[in-house]
């Protein structure tokens, strides 16, 4: 998701990014368009975690950790976000990302 050329030179000037993600958090109509989008990516992670968890994509437990996932995410991205001197977002979703035990499934 990260690694791709495209997003690292996005993110090799991190500054205008971060201020986006300070707007989105201060201006309803903007925070509402994040959740929306949110929505969408779960959607769209539904049948990822169905497959790797051997259940449907449609049950509570898929459904659950999808939000769940999203939310280590929107977490750090937020977390990045708001710091002065913000560390690097991969290592931050990485660190996110171990308290969901993925590896488990």
């Amino acid at each position: 998701m990260f690694t791709t050329p495209v997003s690292e030179r996005r993110l090799a000037d991190a500054d205008p990014g971060r201020a986006l993600v300070r707007l989105m958090g201060g201006v309803p109509a903007l925070r509402s368009r994040w959740l929306a989008a949110v929505q969408e990516m779960r959607e769209r992670l539904l049948p990822v975690l169905a497959a790797r968890t051997g259940r449907p994509a449609d049950s509570l437990e898929v459904r659950l950790l999808a939000g769940a996932v999203l939310d280590a995410f929107t977490a750090a991205v937020e977390h990045w976000a708001a710091q002065d001197e913000p560390e690097d977002l991969f290592a931050l979703t990485r660190r996110a990302l171990p308290f969901l035990r993925l590896d488990e499934l």
